[in-house]
C-alpha cells in the first residue's frame, strides 16, 4: 500500500452492528476517507447503557488510549452525559494500522468500531544519525532473552546493562515519557507533585484539544522536536553506559507499541525476535513461579488453565508482531542453546558485524554466574528443550496444544 500523502489516512471505519445488551452508541469521527496531518487520531461519539466506565483504543491487544471523561450531547435524547473524545496517538503504530475502539463495562470489553488506516513515520531524514543505534531483543519472558543479552554484551560493538538480568530499558522509559508528554495532557494522570488548580491540568484546561492552536501544535513540528529530543536522551544514556564508541545499545523489548516507537526513533535499529516453544515457556513460567511466587501475569487469573488461555494472547501478539516486522531476524531459543555458533553467526551477520566462527566462539566464552544459574529452572540447557512433555500436567498439555496451535504452527513448532 502506498505511503499516504497526508500524515494520516482513514481507509475504513467498521461499526459493530450488534453490540451486547442495551449498549447504544455512535462514532462521529473518524470517518472513512478522512485525512489529517500530525500524530493523533480523534475518536468522538456517544455511548449509553451497560454502565460504561471508559472508552479505550487498542492496537493488537495493547492499550494505546483511554478516556473516562464524559460530556453532554444535546443531540441525544438523554439527560446523562454520554459524549466521549479519545485522542489516539499514532506514534508507534504500524504504518498500516488497525485500531479497536471499545467500551469498558463491568461485563467486559465491547468493541464499538474498528478503524483501519495508514500513517507516515517520523521524518528521520532530519535527524543526526551519529551515535549508537538500538538493538531490540524482542521476546516473551522465559524465552532466553537474558542469556542472549549476556552473550551479546561481550561484543565490543554492543553495550548492555551489565547487571543481571539486563533489565534496564531506556527505550521503555523514553517511549513512555514521550507518550505522556504528547498523549495525556488532560490531567487525569498528572504527577502528584505537580501543583495544579482544581480545574486545571498540564494545559490549564480540561479540554486542551479544543483550544485554539493545540490541534495545530500536534500537526506541526513540535511533536517531531520532542521525539528527536527523547531519541538524543536515549543515545546519551547508551554512550554513558558504554564509555566508548559502539554500534548498538541492546535492550530487551516486548512486542508492543512502545517498542515500535523506539524502532521508529532509531531508523538504523536492528531487531532480533527470540522465540521458544510456547509450551516450554509456559512450563518454565510455572517452575519459576513455584520458586519465587506468581509473576508473568499469573496473579491476574484464578487458575493455571485460565493462565494458559491468557498466555495464548501473548503468543498471538508475538506472531502478529513478526508478520508486521519482516525486517526482524527470528532466532529460535532451541538453536541458540543447542547449535550456538551458527545461531550467533546469523545474529552477527544481521547486525553487519564480523561473523566468523571465532567471533561466535568469543561470545560463547561468556562466563556463567550465580545469578544466571539461579534464573534457570532446568539443570542444563539441553534439559530445557521439550520439558513440557514431562513437566507440564497432561490436562494443561492438551489445553496448551489447543490454545497455542496457531502460534506453534506459525513458528514451526507443531
Amino acid at each position: 500500500m502506498n505511503t499516504p500523502e497526508s500524515s494520516i489516512v482513514i481507509d475504513e471505519v467498521l461499526l459493530n452492528d450488534a453490540p451486547a445488551g442495551d449498549l447504544r452508541f455512535t462514532i462521529d469521527t473518524p470517518a472513512t476517507g478522512a485525512t489529517a496531518d500530525g500524530y493523533l487520531v480523534r475518536a468522538q461519539g456517544w455511548a449509553l447503557g451497560a454502565d460504561i466506565h471508559a472508552i479505550t483504543a487498542y492496537d493488537v491487544g495493547t492499550l494505546v488510549a483511554s478516556s473516562s471523561e464524559w460530556h453532554a450531547r444535546p443531540d441525544v435524547d438523554t439527560a446523562v452525559e454520554c459524549g466521549f473524545t479519545v485522542d489516539i496517538p499514532t506514534l508507534g503504530l504500524p504504518t498500516t494500522f488497525e485500531l479497536k475502539v471499545c467500551a469498558e463495562t463491568p461485563a467486559g470489553r465491547v468493541r464499538l468500531a474498528t478503524v483501519n488506516g495508514r500513517r507516515r513515520l517520523l521524518p528521520a531524514d532530519k535527524w543526526d544519525d551519529d551515535g549508537p543505534s538500538l538493538l531490540a531483543i524482542t521476546g516473551l519472558g522465559r524465552s532466553g532473552t537474558s542469556w542472549l543479552m549476556h552473550l551479546l554484551g561481550r561484543h565490543d560493538d554492543i553495550v548492555i546493562d551489565p547487571r543481571w538480568p539486563q533489565e534496564l530499558s531506556s527505550t521503555t522509559f523514553g517511549a513512555t515519557t514521550l507518550r505522556r508528554l504528547l498523549d495525556h495532557p488532560h490531567g487525569l494522570d498528572h504527577p502528584p507533585t505537580q501543583e495544579l488548580t482544581a480545574s486545571g491540568t498540564w494545559w490549564t484546561s480540561w479540554s486542551p484539544y479544543e483550544l485554539p492552536g493545540v490541534p495545530e501544535w500536534y500537526a506541526g513540528e513540535h511533536v517531531e522536536i520532542l521525539a528527536h529530543a527523547m531519541r538524543d536522551d536515549m543515545s546519551s544514556l547508551a554512550r554513558a553506559r558504554a564509555k566508548r564508541s559502539v554500534r548498538y545499545f541492546a535492550e530487551k523489548t516486548r512486542p508492543n507499541t512502545d517498542t515500535r516507537l523506539a524502532l521508529e526513533l532509531f531508523p538504523r535499529a536492528r531487531e532480533i525476535v527470540l522465540v521458544r516453544d510456547f509450551r516450554d515457556v509456559l512450563t518454565s513460567i510455572f517452575a519459576f513461579n513455584a520458586r519465587r511466587g506468581d509473576a508473568f501475569g499469573r496473579d491476574r487469573v484464578e487458575s493455571d488453565a485460565d493462565y494458559v488461555r491468557l498466555f495464548a494472547g501473548s503468543c498471538r501478539a508475538l506472531e502478529t508482531w513478526v508478520e508486521r516486522n519482516p525486517e526482524a531476524l527470528i532466532v529460535k531459543y532451541e538453536d541458540l542453546v543447542s547449535d550456538s555458533k551458527p545461531a550467533l553467526r546469523r545474529i552477527l551477520s544481521h547486525l553487519d558485524l564480523p561473523a566468523s566462527a571465532s567471533d561466535a566462539t568469543t561470545l560463547l566464552a561468556a562466563s556463567d554466574t550465580d545469578e544466571m544459574q539461579d534464573h534457570r529452572t532446568s539443570d542444563t540447557p539441553a534439559e530445557s528443550i521439550g520439558r513440557w512433555r514431562t513437566d507440564l500436567p497432561t490436562d494443561l498439555q492438551e489445553l496448551a496444544e489447543q490454545e497455542f496451535r496457531q502460534s506453534l504452527n506459525f513458528f514451526d513448532y507443531a
